[in-house]
């Protein structure tokens, strides 16, 4: 690169390629957004933790617009907007920790994400699910856009025309959709990940009723309300899990509770036996009731804390990945927050440090990063609810 010409036909000031300046400038901006939470604490290591989680969290999503409003949309073509655009939502990971800690944060950010979402629905017909740069990968399942929608509306974040994004979830393309109106689970023949699936769409259904009765859809709340109870068609009894189902309604023969299954996405039956945030109780009154459902979960993480860690998955709790990174927070959910306590502490001393194995698996476009600014602050929340479950601060 010809640095003069390059200034020359830029017509940009030599002062403006003044690194030192930009360094500054960078580090400014850093610590305004690291200063939106202030801790106070005793050893230093517990502040780098904490910090550099938080810095994790902010590096995702990534802006896309150019200066004057220009994007280039899903659609392929270009777009200009007053206000910013982004990309690069891992969305089924993010859902669950990342966009209620900047619904808390950050209002306006929120809503500018979530208006984000709605062009991306509308240029490509459909909410996305990992949109990657400017395309659509359809990486995971469910519909993630839902929760992240019903959250940040949840906590205040609405500078959004909540009508339209509402409105644009008919049309919205879940795989398998039709299958699990139909039958009221995705069967087993519908292709891999059905018990998951039918675990996310119930709890995205539980969403869009939260959408419906904040517009006074009373049709569509009884509607979705009752779709977010597919759950409860595939927990079997006779195991006691949440398990995948043939179309004739009959349970899966065979299943190793332990192991890796087709019917789940990235997990086993362990791992996905408390994704039912939205309706806890309900889960436990399924398990026998809430004493013995807490007592299974807390034999869960009595056996995670007795596992050795290598590389390959964990057979109990695996706060690498994001099924059950909520289920520390399921005791307090359910008024047990001893438990809580006990077990967020020790999830976070046991799966993040300061050094470069302190993270225990792909922070996800910041999710592990931000369970941990939640966690030692002594608080959780479950994504689309307005509540705050207390745990156990540092």
């Amino acid at each position: 690169l010809d640095v003069a010409r390059a200034r020359e036909s830029l017509e940009i000031e030599a002062s403006d390629l003044d690194f030192e300046r930009m360094r500054a400038e960078a580090e400014a901006t850093w610590e305004a957004a690291l200063s939106q939470i202030e801790v106070q604490g005793r050893y230093e290591r517990d502040f780098r933790i904490f910090y550099t989680a938080l810095y994790h969290a902010l590096l995702m999503p990534t802006l896309m617009s150019e200066p004057g409003g220009a994007y280039h949309g899903l659609d392929g073509s270009e777009h200009t907007d007053d206000i910013d655009h982004y990309s690069d939502f891992s969305l089924w990971d993010t859902y669950r920790t990342f966009h209620p800690l900047i619904a808390t944060l950050d209002p306006p950010q929120a809503s500018v994400f979530v208006r984000s979402l709605m062009a991306m629905a509308e240029q490509h017909g459909s909410y996305p699910r990992w949109p990657l740069g400017t395309g659509e990968t359809g990486g995971m399942l469910g519909e993630p856009a839902a929760i992240v929608i019903a959250d940040a509306w949840a906590r205040g974040a609405r500078d959004y025309d909540l009508a339209r994004a509402y409105e644009l979830f008919a049309v919205s393309g879940r795989g398998n959709v039709d299958e699990y109106v139909s039958h009221g689970y995705v069967p087993i023949e519908g292709g891999g990940s059905s018990a998951s699936k039918t675990l996310e769409f119930a709890y995205a259904d539980h969403a869009l009723m939260r959408m419906a009765e904040a517009l006074g859809d009373t049709a569509g709340a009884v509607a979705y309300g009752e779709r977010a109870e597919s759950y409860r068609a595939i927990y079997d009894p006779a195991r006691g899990f949440l398990v995948g189902r043939h179309a004739d309604g009959a349970f899966m023969a065979e299943l190793d509770e332990t192991r890796w299954n087709d019917v789940y996405a990235e997990g086993n039956a362990w791992q996905y036996l408390w994704l039912v945030p939205h309706d806890l109780t309900g889960l436990a009154e399924l398990s026998g009731g809430r004493d013995a459902f807490l007592e299974r979960l807390d034999s869960f993480f009595m056996e995670s804390a007795r596992e050795r860690r290598g590389l390959a998955p964990p057979v109990w709790y695996w706060h690498g990945n994001e099924p059950d990174l909520h289920a520390p927070f399921v005791f307090g959910a359910l008024e047990d927050p001893d438990r809580t306590a006990r077990w967020s502490a020790w999830a976070r001393s046991e799966h993040y440090d300061d050094t470069p194995t302190g993270l225990a698996g792909n922070d996800d476009g910041g999710a592990l990063a931000s369970w941990y600014v939640m966690a030692p602050l002594g608080l959780y929340t479950l994504a689309g609810e307005p509540d705050w479950i207390v745990g156990s601060p540092l």
